[in-house]
């Protein structure tokens, strides 16, 4: 019998090929990395970038009792691994759609316009103006970027 074939009949399950998408490419590298600090053998590691420049790894590790939830956790640990962890799925499952949706952006916005409103409120305070602002609001531009806008206020 051939060292290849005895190596073939101790394998009993092929490993899975996941896939993911990252923000960048220095995200996945930061996966594999982490992958590898956890004592992971990787089989095979592509990257191919997106229409929008995401880099979308599809990667199988030689170890085929690594579940996909352990995954998920190496990927949790890393910064800014949240695409990753959002992403992360068998190949044949894969959609590059992120699983865990954004929190509502409504939720988002609001905590992050009181933050704005008190800035804004000290810088005003700062330069003498006689006004304060009561509420600040924002919203999307053409291009998805935010945008102050102040409503019409009065003085105090």
């Amino acid at each position: 019998m051939t060292k290849a074939k005895r190596k073939s009949q101790h394998r009993t399950t092929a490993a899975p090929t996941f896939k993911f998408r990252a923000e960048c490419k220095t995200d996945a590298h930061s996966f594999k990395s982490a992958l590898q600090e956890c004592g992971q053998e990787i089989g095979s590691w592509r990257v191919k970038n997106n229409k929008f420049g995401e880099p979308t790894v599809t990667f199988r590790l030689e170890d085929s009792s690594l579940v996909q939830q352990a995954l998920v956790d190496i990927a949790s640990a890393i910064e800014d691994g949240h695409v990753i962890v959002e992403t992360l799925q068998c190949e044949a499952d894969y959609t590059g759609k992120r699983t865990c949706p954004d929190p509502s952006p409504a939720v988002v916005w609001d905590w992050k316009e009181q933050i704005l409103l008190a800035e804004v409120n000290t810088i005003l305070q700062n330069m003498g103006a006689n006004i304060r602002l009561q509420e600040v609001e924002t919203e999307c531009d053409a291009f998805g970027v935010r945008v102050l806008r102040v409503p019409q206020q009065t003085g105090v």
